[in-house]
């Protein structure tokens, strides 16, 4: 993460209301952290994220240049494989954040979390 990116992130958290989505947790989270109000985990079920996870890895896979996407089925290097492994760390330390945090909520309902949002909305 640039300089540049820091800076501006940290105008924008000065705001009354900002979202930051969870690909950016770890160079941010210094400064987006301590601000955060709501940690909101979407864990969506198995089966959607696999149908998800394959279904990117084979879009990139006939649409990008590179070897990553390329060769999405090898062990070594391939997408899937790095995404489960990767998923079961996160949802370890995620898990252990829930426990100690009030702030984090994990939502495996997506439909349901922005059904909720709305009728928030609606309600202003």
């Amino acid at each position: 993460m640039t300089g540049k990116a820091q800076v501006l992130v940290r105008e924008h958290v000065q705001h009354a209301t900002w979202v930051i989505d969870g690909n950016q947790w770890v160079p941010l989270k210094e400064i987006t952290y301590p601000l955060a109000t709501d940690v909101i985990w979407l864990d969506p079920p198995l089966h959607v994220w696999i149908y998800r996870l394959f279904s990117r890895a084979i879009k990139k896979a006939f649409s990008e240049s590179g070897s990553f996407y390329k060769d999405f089925l090898n062990p070594k290097t391939s997408i899937i494989v790095l995404a489960f492994q990767r998923r079961k760390k996160k949802s370890r330390n995620w898990n252990k954040m829930l426990e100690r945090d009030s702030r984090w909520q994990r939502v495996t309902d997506t439909a349901a979390f922005l059904q909720s949002l709305e009728n928030y909305r609606r309600q202003e």
